[in-house]
């Protein structure tokens, strides 16, 4: 595997193109100032990272191949916390996998959080003893032992230092060690499932765990090798029996991967209507679609779902976000709208959008998209783009903008020069769902809203604003025993897309009198071919009903959920995990 991953060699132009391309990105990155100072997060504490600085020292390295190069690039933006805007390896690297042949866990025990094995794999345990083909095989028999110590490291320690050291993402520490041990939703962690476009090659052939029996108390230790697979199987040979057997063992893997929804995703909306007698579960798995097919089956699978709920007389609802990493803001206004009447407003089209602060950032390229973009409309009406000023509304006046003064009358915010504070028109989708209050109405206290820490970006304005309404319990699973842990993660406001930028500014070069002022600006990816343009956060949210320019955004505020729970056992063991729920918000 280190072979495989590490045999690209250095390529010095392509890092050149690639810090140009940043460093004329980053100005439209509106936390590139906010995140130079350390911060405190909870009962954590945000580090501080200096892009720029971390690019010239990136500039001034010389690297022995690729990889280390990708390592030191992902490293630098993975400190940011912010799945918004993550560095992304070439596809190249997205192909090679290394695990473990077991699944990991947390749990209490004796009143204390420990790491168990959850379980062992027999297709991952068939390709171990096909790859190592030792005289003797490891010991296996290790399902439900308790991980005392990863490579003479107490286990909670390892598992923190990794995810702490490793994961990007998110900014809460507890969310990140979810992240770690049992995964986004499947029960696969990062510690032991290692995606090699995320991570690097593991340091070590093996790992070696100390075990201890929870009933008999005995103890052991198993030493397993890392397991390497490349997902694209077309160059694999079959022209021998070890070519064959390994054909076979990666069609096992892969076909395994699939079943724990590694790859293949849920759908975006689950009803569970009867999960007991007094309760019901509505999971939403993705607010992100890709046409006005998805946003009307998703507004019809939610209207079924509670109705359905209302005509059960069941008394509590839970809403399940668990892994939920956003999409549409419009919808999950929309589905706010929906669900809490009390909330809304008599008048059309009025809704939650209006209570959502954005401000982006004021930079010499956006002033000029936003400029141009403007005066286009006066030629051609119904042009737009991301910084048509007609999408944005003044959140004081509620007067929509008509020219660029939504960017170009700055406000001096903690941030630094930002445009004035304005909402997204989302109106139009409120029509997806039916009047509110017409077919589904709950008390606050039956309603009951859960994630293990991963729910982003539109799924993060979602629930904070249910937080900050008070209109529902929280409960957020996982991470650190009696830590305050987030619900949400990454609210960021708008992800943009660096392509989005490139695309609208050479659509406006056409007209030759903008094209010297806003050539020099635009970021442009290598020329190598092997990159794809980056997405950023490039209109930040406030917090609810916090219109403060002095105030920290969304992004840097800690919201910590009402209860902070352990898993009760296999974090996809649901209805172990709301039957825990159910009781210890009762």
């Amino acid at each position: 595997m280190s072979y495989c991953v590490t045999r690209l060699p250095y390529n010095a132009t392509e890092k050149a193109e690639l810090i140009k391309y940043y460093r004329l990105a980053l100005p439209q990155y509106v936390y590139e100032n906010i995140a130079k100072k350390s911060h405190p997060f909870g009962p954590y504490q945000l580090p501080a990272v200096d892009l720029q600085e971390g690019l010239n020292k990136i500039e001034s390295k010389k690297y022995t191949n690729d990889a280390e190069m990708q390592e030191d690039f992902y490293q630098l933006f993975a400190q940011l916390h912010d799945a918004h805007t993550p560095y992304h390896k070439p596809n190249y690297y997205y192909n090679y996998y290394t695990l473990q042949p077991i699944s990991i866990m947390s749990t209490l025990y004796n009143n204390a959080q420990v790491i168990k094995i959850s379980s062992v794999d027999k297709s991952e345990v068939e390709a171990y003893a096909t790859l190592y083909n030792e005289s003797s095989q490891p010991d296996f028999d290790v399902e439900g032992w308790q991980i005392t110590e990863i490579d003479g490291v107490p286990a909670l320690d390892a598992l923190r230092s990794f995810a702490d050291n490793n994961i990007g993402v998110l900014k809460d520490n507890g969310s990140r060690f979810n992240l770690a041990v049992s995964g986004y939703k499947t029960g696969r962690g990062w510690f032991i499932f290692r995606p090699m476009g995320v991570f690097g090659v593991p340091t070590k052939q093996s790992v070696t765990y100390t075990l201890q029996n929870p009933s008999t108390q005995a103890k052991k230790k198993v030493t397993y090798n890392w397991i390497g697979m490349n997902i694209d199987g077309s160059k694999m040979t079959t022209s021998t029996v070890q070519g064959k057997n390994f054909e076979t063992i990666f069609q096992k893997l892969l076909d395994h991967f699939i079943r724990q929804e590694l790859y293949k995703k849920p759908n975006a909306v689950e009803f569970f209507d009867s999960y007991s007698t007094s309760a019901s579960v509505l999971r939403i798995n993705t607010f992100s679609g890709r046409d006005d097919d998805f946003t009307s089956q998703f507004a019809n699978n939610i209207t079924k779902a509670l109705t359905t709920f209302t005509q059960s007389k069941r008394e509590k609802l839970i809403i399940d976000l668990t892994g939920n990493g956003g999409g549409s803001i419009c919808l999950g206004y929309s589905l706010l709208r929906y669900l809490f009447p009390s909330n809304v407003t008599a008048f059309e089209g009025q809704g939650p959008h209006q209570e959502g602060i954005y401000r982006a950032r004021h930079s010499s390229l956006t002033n000029v998209l936003a400029t141009v973009s403007a005066s286009m409309l006066k030629f051609n009406p119904s042009y737009n783009s991301f910084l048509d000023p007609t999408q944005f509304y003044n959140s004081k006046t509620r007067r929509q903008f008509m020219d660029a003064s939504w960017l170009s009358n700055k406000e001096d915010t903690v941030l630094g020069d930002m445009s004035q504070s304005i909402y997204r028109g989302c109106a139009s989708m409120y029509t997806y769902f039916p009047a509110s209050g017409i077919s589904f109405q709950i008390d606050p206290k039956n309603l009951i809203v859960v994630s293990q820490g991963y729910c982003g970006s539109t799924c993060a304005v979602f629930t904070s604003y249910i937080q900050a309404h008070k209109l529902a319990k929280t409960v957020a699973l996982g991470g650190y025993y009696n830590k305050a842990q987030q619900l949400f993660a990454f609210p960021g406001g708008q992800v943009g897309d660096v392509g989005d930028y490139i695309e609208l500014a050479d659509s406006l070069k056409i007209h030759s009198k903008y094209e010297s002022a806003i050539e020099p600006l635009i970021p442009r990816v290598p020329t190598s071919g092997r990159y794809n343009s980056t997405g950023f956060t490039y209109l930040s949210i406030w917090p609810w009903n916090k219109d403060d320019p002095s105030h920290l955004p969304l992004e840097y505020t800690f919201v910590p959920a009402d209860y902070s729970i352990m898993y009760p056992g296999h974090p996809t063991d649901y209805q172990s995990i709301y039957s825990r729920i159910l009781k210890v918000t009762a």
